[in-house]
């Protein structure tokens, strides 16, 4: 056993060892995590510091997508319905097909229309220096157009950017469209007028009237274009306005969210400091722990395992056992403290029952009246002590190592204790029965009969000398079980010896001074 025990010590060792060994690369891991925490705690840092900005970034974004907002509403508002260009481009083509008409017909030209023939001549020539000079423009405007619609079609459900000049051309297209539009208005009332009056200059008139359609002819395609291509613009200005609110939204979500994380980065900055300095605490307590773990494990490997360890493990100290009593089970350790209880208890038993303070004969002195007491008490009291010693001998087999001292005990114990309880009823009646089982509870907590004095308190351990039971228990032990020197049994005896006679020499103080004068027929009560 000792061998297994050291060898479970040297594994203890090893294990130490290997204890230390993990303990520093817990510690340099601990160190590493440091670092990383300074690092962590400095990019804490900074994104508190620029969510902060980020926040105010996309509170200006919002506030300029809303703004966004608003203008494409307007725009929206300001351009012509989509019925209204329909109209406008039906009217285009019926332009076009009175043009041709118009051009078939002026063959066989009228006198009547001579007067107006000048007149639509110039008109003629201003509209096609009009078409002219906006066929760049509406050239410009188709091509924004494409594009915007373009990038539209190729990122559907997102925003389209549309420019302050592409806004420009496509505005001077509109313009230049208003303006030859009237002109053609104009110019087609002419004509209806031209068709009545036109007479005389027929052939004049039918050589406008033929570059007149010539140019109608190649107004109406582009046109037809331009207006195709201005309601894929209106489609998708409906497209980057509906983009334009779904971003106003997500902005909004995207700053609440913002300053909800400026605010986790302001709480974790707080409280980086302390993180910082849990870690530099478990950084050293992981150095502590590595080098208090290799000292242990260099004490272990001082210690001796040798076979003269092992031997002292397996025999450590040396032992002398001798008996001093006979004890055999636990009715013999509490014989002494049931006997001295029983011989008190019989005591006050005869002190209720027997009216002691009563005489019935002339008493001639004080003598005299204690003997009249005493003989009757003496004899209660010798024969409660016979009769306990028999009981316990001979019928729950009690056998003293010293049968003359446990004799002896108890007859003097019952003597003691009888002539106390007797002085306490002859002086004091009933009250000193009251005493006399006030001193019995006492004793029972002052005698040490059960367990040993000192582990009561102070005031029990202070009576315990002053109360005829410990004494008699004393003796008693000696004479049952032995093993406390005869020395001590004497004492104990010469105690309650003493208890006895004082006891009997204040009963007899008491019956001198009460029967100093008269002893004829008196009793203690006064009764005559």
């Amino acid at each position: 056993m000792p061998k297994g025990v050291l060898e479970s010590i040297n594994k203890l060792g090893g294990g130490l060892e290997t204890a230390a060994d993990g303990a520093v690369q817990l510690h340099d891991g601990l160190a590493t995590l440091q670092a990383g925490v300074q690092t962590y705690t400095s990019g804490v840092k900074q994104l508190a510091t620029n969510q902060q900005a980020l926040s105010n970034g996309l509170a200006q974004l919002a506030d300029g997508s809303r703004q966004l907002q608003a203008g494409l509403g307007q725009m929206s508002n300001g351009l012509p319905s989509q019925v209204q260009v329909v109209q406008l481009s039906n009217g285009m083509k019926q332009l076009q097909s009175g043009l041709n008409q118009l051009n078939a017909s002026v063959h066989n030209p009228s006198p009547e229309l001579t007067a107006l023939q000048q007149k639509v001549a110039n008109e003629a020539q201003t509209l096609a220096v009009t078409m002219q000079a906006a066929r760049v423009d509406l050239t410009t405007a188709g091509g924004t157009l494409q594009t915007l619609g373009a990038e539209a079609q190729a990122a559907p459900g997102k925003s389209t950017t549309i420019t302050v000049p592409q806004i420009g051309i496509i505005s001077k297209a509109l313009t230049a469209t208003q303006t030859i539009t009237k002109q053609t208005t104009e110019l087609l009332m002419d004509l209806q007028t031209l068709t009545v009056q036109l007479s005389k200059q027929q052939s004049q008139l039918q050589t406008g009237i033929a570059t007149l359609a010539n140019s109608a002819n190649q107004l109406a395609p582009n046109a037809v274009s331009a207006f195709n291509g201005y309601n894929n613009l209106r489609a998708a200005n409906n497209q980057l306005l509906t983009g334009s609110t779904t971003l106003v939204n997500n902005l909004s979500q995207a700053q609440t969210g913002s300053q909800r994380l400026a605010n986790g980065a302001v709480v974790l900055n707080a409280n980086s400091g302390t993180l910082l300095s849990g870690t530099s605490q478990l950084a050293t307590g992981a150095d502590t722990l590595s080098v208090k773990l290799a000292d242990a494990g260099n004490q272990i490997k001082l210690q001796p395992t040798g076979a003269a360890t092992q031997q002292q493990i397996a025999n450590p100290v040396s032992s002398e056992t001798n008996k001093q009593g006979d004890v055999p089970n636990y009715g013999y350790a509490l014989a002494p403290y049931v006997l001295s209880l029983s011989l008190f208890v019989g005591a006050l038993a005869v002190n209720i029952i027997y009216p002691i303070r009563k005489t019935f004969t002339e008493q001639e002195n004080a003598f005299r009246w204690w003997l009249a007491k005493a003989s009757v008490i003496g004899t209660a009291a010798f024969a409660q002590a016979t009769i306990l010693m028999l009981i316990m001998v001979y019928c729950l087999g009690l056998t003293p190592d010293h049968p003359g001292h446990f004799i002896g005990a108890v007859y003097l114990t019952s003597f003691a204790y009888m002539s106390i309880v007797s002085l306490l009823v002859i002086v004091l009646d009933n009250p000193g029965r009251f005493l006399a089982m006030v001193l019995l509870v006492l004793q029972l907590g002052s005698s040490e009969g059960t367990f040993p004095i000192q582990t009561t308190n102070g005031f029990f351990q202070a009576v315990n000398p002053l109360v005829p039971m410990t004494y008699s228990i004393r003796a008693l032990r000696q004479a049952i079980s032995g093993g406390l020197s005869n020395s001590f049994y004497i004492d104990s005896m010469w105690v309650l010896a003493g208890f006895l006679l004082v006891a009997n020499l204040l009963m007899l103080g008491f019956f001198a001074y009460r029967g100093k004068r008269k002893f004829i027929y008196t009793s203690v009560d006064g009764d005559d």
